[in-house]
């Protein structure tokens, strides 16, 4: 009995320790179950996470790829209104892209089949373009992204600009006048913020590539949002940004007013020169300085300074910067970013061409002198057209106001030659006329404007003494670009083509020279406009016309703002001569007077060396007018520091001088291509 009953208490303990031990091993399998899923779950979300990053920074490449392209993208496709389809869709439609107004919206497949998904937003969704509160000058896109990142393209703007965050409490996330800005993008450069998102919610959202899905239902599933903002800026920081660079010290003797604006008010008419900004009368006293309340004058580091008359400055405007332009930040146009005539082109012999009394070219195959009358009548060649046959250069005595014009309607590139004196090369260009011809009170006239192509003609010498000299009026629409010195004495209006935006580029000096005061002695009119000008207009704008002997100008002014209207003045009637193309304003000493001193030019004005122009003679003034951009590198830009030598200098002397800040030239002629850029900054968050 005793031995059974000890069997059955053995029994008893072993049934309970195997259910102990079931109990302890399903808890194991539970815990193991509960932890796997848990497992899963993390590892879903890190991958929904990793995916979401990588959309983002998949939006970013194809930002800056976009922009690189062109400057002045903000996901409206190729600057026209763009609607869906998309932009890009890959063939086997696991890439799709739809820029729309300022939307853009990404979706892609990706091995495994998951769909991810990038959204960037440029549009402020505050309406069509064109009415009250409309901000982003962007019509608002058929999708709205309703998300608090708004991207800023600050890429061709000379001033930072605001980031703004939308209004989140209204239903269109929308960006007014009050809306947060928390802080700025630099010039030159664009701010992307570009979210990225991934997870289950968005496996159906690209089933059909050509109508994919751009928010999925709530109960789609998980959805994980990544986000990627970057700093995109050219490597070289190549932005221009002022109206006027000058390697070594910017000096301008005014008598009456120095005017530093800018064609679009938004942007900050700026100067930048490596020493000092000096503006004074010939008298040494403070002329009339007039700037907007956004401008700036960068000056030498430390030590520069804006000197107004006898002392610095009192201004409150312009602001002072102490802070010299290092080489990275100058504007820097290389020889070979500049379009010129080729050899293949029309060519002109180099060498001296003088005008004739009674309408005659006379050529001299050597190098100018400086003096015309050292080149005897009748020693040299009498030549029917200055080119080989082209017909880019023709030669019109036909007005009897103007018996004496050269007309420039195609490339013309100066061909070398040798002079038989002394068996020197010979590589410039110069066209001057005799004196004679100044005694009867005419001077040469140069006129260059399109031809039968369309295409504004280019004025090009390239050697060692390839100095082009022109004597007379320059006119019209053109180029001139000279591997040396560029040399103008007498009136001028020449704008540059804004394809090629150059007006004039020299690798040595561009030197402006004022008509001898006997010589303007001589013209009709002293030198000074006797023509009457009239105004007649309602409110703010006026109709003037200034005539004289067979010609008239006209144009709408606006009284307020002191400016012309687009396009003004225009020529009405006959042939006006250059100092009346050059008429910058009609209420005389604000701008400048009408004189045939003047000088107006629009485009890039470069020199390698320094810009000189003096337009005041002893008795007789003008006016320099340069709207575009004004630079005296001093160097060889971008290789060279600005300066270098002591070369780099813009000296003024002139009755008034306007500076007006355009960067449209710049950017057409550096900016018309792809361009690089590089991320200045980035995070992910």
């Amino acid at each position: 009995m005793g031995h059974r009953a000890f069997r059955s208490n053995h029994a008893g303990i072993a049934l309970i320790t195997t259910f102990l031990t079931i109990v302890v091993v399903l808890m194991l399998v539970g815990a193991v179950v509960i932890l796997s899923r848990g497992s899963m779950g993390v590892s879903g979300s890190i991958r929904d996470r990793e995916a979401a990053l990588a959309a983002a920074q998949a939006g970013l490449a194809y930002c800056q790829t976009r922009l690189q392209e062109r400057p002045s993208w903000c996901g409206d496709g190729d600057g026209v209104v763009t609607q869906p389809p998309p932009i890009v869709s890959s063939t086997d439609g696991n890439l799709v892209v739809i820029e729309d107004n300022g939307t853009v919206v990404g979706w892609m497949r990706g091995v495994n089949g998951d769909v991810s998904q990038f959204r960037v937003r440029f549009n402020y969704h505050d309406g069509p373009t064109g009415v009250p509160g409309d901000l982003d000058g962007l019509d608002d896109p058929s999708y709205f992204i309703r998300s608090p990142y708004v991207s800023v393209n600050n890429l061709e703007n000379s001033a930072a600009a605001s980031v703004p965050r939308p209004d989140e409490g209204s239903g269109d996330w929308e960006v007014t006048t009050v809306t947060n800005c928390p802080y700025n993008v630099p010039s030159g450069t664009v701010c992307l913020i570009v979210e990225g998102r991934a997870g289950q919610g968005l496996r159906d959202a690209l089933q059909d590539p050509a109508s994919p899905v751009y928010d999925p239902p709530t109960a789609a599933g998980r959805m994980v949002v990544q986000i990627a903002e970057a700093y995109l800026g050219k490597p070289d920081a190549g932005v221009v940004d002022a109206v006027a660079y000058s390697g070594n010290e910017l000096g301008a003797t005014v008598e009456g007013t120095m005017k530093v604006e800018a064609v679009d008010t938004a942007d900050a008419p700026r100067i930048r020169t490596n020493q000092n900004l000096v503006v004074k009368t010939a008298a040494g006293t403070a002329p009339t300085y007039q700037t907007p309340g956004n401008a700036e004058v960068y000056v030498k580091d430390t030590i520069g300074e804006f000197l107004l008359g006898p002392g610095p400055s009192t201004l409150t405007d312009p602001q002072v910067i102490r802070d010299t332009t290092e080489k990275d930040q100058f504007l820097s146009i290389a020889w070979s970013d500049v379009a010129k005539a080729a050899p293949s082109d029309a060519n002109v012999a180099a060498g001296t061409y003088i005008w004739r009394q009674g309408g005659a070219v006379e050529y001299y195959p050597s190098t100018y002198s400086g003096d015309p009358a050292l080149y005897v009548p009748g020693t040299g060649t009498i030549v029917g057209s200055l080119d080989s046959g082209a017909g880019a250069v023709t030669i019109d005595t036909s007005d009897p106001s103007y018996p004496y014009t050269l007309r420039f309607t195609k490339d013309v590139f100066v061909s070398s030659t040798t002079d038989p004196v002394t068996g020197q090369p010979v590589t410039g260009l110069a066209i001057v006329p005799e004196q004679a011809i100044l005694d009867t009170g005419k001077r040469p006239r140069n006129v260059f404007e399109a031809g039968s192509s369309g295409e504004v003609p280019i004025l090009s010498a390239s050697g060692a003494d390839a100095v082009i000299a022109m004597e007379g009026s320059i006119t019209g629409q053109g180029s001139v670009v000279s591997a040396k010195d560029i040399l103008f004495q007498g009136e001028s209006s020449l704008e540059s083509d804004p394809a090629t935006a150059v007006a004039l580029y020299a690798q040595g000096d561009v030197k402006l020279q004022a008509i001898p005061d006997e010589v303007v002695g001589a013209m009709s009119g002293g030198g000074n406009a006797t023509e009457s000008t009239t105004a007649t207009g309602p409110g703010p704008w006026r109709t003037y016309q200034l005539s004289g002997p067979g010609w008239t100008m006209e144009g709408q002014y606006h009284t307020g703002n002191n400016k012309w209207k687009n396009g003004d003045p225009k020529c009405k009637s006959g042939s006006p001569p250059a100092w009346a193309l050059a008429w910058s304003s009609p209420t005389g000493s604000t701008v400048y007077p009408a004189t045939a001193q003047n000088q107006k030019l629009k485009g890039v004005v470069y020199a390698q060396g320094d810009f000189i122009a003096d337009m005041k003679d002893a008795l007789y003034q003008g006016g320099l007018n340069i709207e575009g951009v004004l630079v005296a590198y001093g160097g060889k830009p971008g290789v060279d520091d600005p300066g270098t030598g002591g070369k780099g200098k813009i000296a003024i002397k002139a009755t008034d001088v306007e500076f007006r800040y355009n960067p449209d030239y710049v950017e057409n002629l550096l900016g018309t291509g792809p361009i690089r850029l590089e991320r200045k900054m980035w995070a992910n968050y």
